[in-house]
């Protein structure tokens, strides 16, 4: 997926663009004004650009060289739009499509980034009661020769086996978490299955999907691409491993038996993948407008991101503080409840 600052940079190109052809200027004089105030990567590719513009190059042509930062789906529908004649109303698509796209990650940003902060909050919460509370406890209850309980017993030491041994624990957590990272990206495929199992998270990675189907499809299709080519943009340009998998089944089944590409691809969906209504509007955009059609669905799903990303903080707050706050809980009660026997016995004159 084309990262943020890119996609920033992308949509500002890409108003530039559609401002010069609209108003019949020279693009080339409008991304060099740009490509001065850029930072280097994007100066970097734009100056690339312009030198392949001069030399004859075309723009299309030109901008697929940098797939990092015009995405392949985009560079073909300038090259259909040049052969059409189309260009202004393409590039108008073009720039509501990443207007659309950078409110959306905007939004979706800064609440995993609170939801980030507030996991970074609590992981250094349970780790200074672990590393530095539990360690302490234990050794002033050791110096009053307290009969300590088992569950207190175990949970100071733990700490202190975390307090002694630290150079092992928090290594062997950070081999484990590298681990995991490097499985997911040697089995991108199983990480995909599983970000659409993990509660809370699953509605954000579902709905983006569909967002990011019904959008890359609708563009293609207002561009004038046939059917088979907008699909094999649309699984490039959704950038999840599972749509285009799907995809690449069902244009390997519509090229072996032809048929009706909705109905094939519905019957290549045995993962579900796609939300079933998409199917709906499909068979009817094969009727009617099927670009027109993906362009107010891909709207309906960039609502419910927005809505399911702005309940995310809370439902994580359901789903990880309130087990977290339960442990932190038991750790104080299994610390402090030997000091209270202590006390109760002080008063009652029993020690």
């Amino acid at each position: 997926m084309i990262s943020k600052k890119n996609l920033n940079d992308l949509y500002q190109i890409f108003i530039i663009i559609e401002q010069n052809t609209m108003a019949g200027l020279n693009v080339l004089d409008a991304l060099k004004l740009y490509a001065k105030n850029s930072r280097p990567y994007v100066k970097q590719v734009l100056d690339s650009v312009q030198h392949d513009l001069e030399t004859g190059i075309r723009l299309p042509d030109a901008f697929a060289k940098h797939p990092k930062l015009f995405p392949s789906y985009i560079v073909e529908m300038m090259k259909v739009s040049e052969g059409t004649g189309q260009a202004e109303e393409v590039y108008k698509e073009i720039v509501r499509s990443l207007e659309q796209e950078v409110d959306l990650r905007r939004n979706i940003g800064s609440q995993m980034g609170q939801a980030v902060f507030l996991l970074i909050l609590l992981a250094i919460t349970v780790g200074i009661v672990i590393f530095v509370v539990l360690p302490s406890m234990g050794r002033f209850m050791g110096s009053l020769n307290m009969q300590i309980p088992f569950h207190t017993k175990l949970m100071i030491d733990v700490g202190i086996f975390a307090e002694n041994y630290w150079f092992i624990v928090l290594p062997g957590i950070a081999a484990a978490v590298f681990a995991l990272i490097c499985f997911f990206r040697a089995n991108p495929e199983t990480w995909a299955r599983l970000q659409l199992k993990i509660p809370v998270y699953k509605p954000l990675v579902f709905y983006s999907l569909q967002y990011r189907f019904c959008l890359v499809l609708a563009l293609c299709k207002n561009a004038g691409l046939d059917t088979i080519r907008a699909l094999e943009f649309t699984a490039s340009g959704s950038d999840n491993i599972l749509i285009d998998n799907l995809i690449g089944r069902t244009l390997k089944e519509i090229r072996r038996t032809g048929g009706s590409f909705t109905q094939v691809l519905q019957k290549m969906d045995v993962e579900k993948v796609l939300d079933e209504s998409i199917f709906m509007f499909l068979e009817a955009g094969e009727k009617s407008d099927m670009g027109e059609m993906m362009f107010k669905r891909s709207a309906f799903y960039k609502k419910q991101l927005i809505v399911e990303s702005q309940m995310f903080n809370t439902k994580l707050s359901n789903i990880l503080l309130t087990p977290i706050f339960v442990v932190l809980g038991l750790i104080m009660f299994s610390v402090l409840s030997p000091l209270f026997n202590m006390m109760g016995q002080i008063t009652s004159g029993g020690i």
